[in-house]
């Protein structure tokens, strides 16, 4: 079994937290996710817990990309929804 081994505070991205599992950066979710799944150093990483923290951790990733592409100029639903996906 995996087990968490340091939480630390995202360099350049306040309110982010990057989670290492067995001394390998596993995910990057916010403090909300952590409070959420009470996840913290020394917890064992089991398949939901696992499966849980990669899917926060892609919805924070796709979140953060959209609030930089809405930074530069505004775009339209659409054209957010465009630039996502690819």
């Amino acid at each position: 079994m995996s087990t968490v081994t340091r939480i630390t505070e995202h360099p350049r991205k306040p309110g982010r937290y990057v989670i290492d599992v067995d001394a390998r950066e596993f995910a990057t979710v916010s403090a909300e996710v952590l409070a959420e799944t009470k996840t913290r150093v020394g917890v064992t990483v089991d398949d939901a817990l696992s499966a849980r923290l990669l899917d926060a951790g892609q919805d924070i990733a796709m979140y953060d990309r959209a609030l930089n592409l809405l930074s530069f100029r505004a775009r339209s639903s659409r054209e957010l929804q465009r630039r996502l996906t690819e």
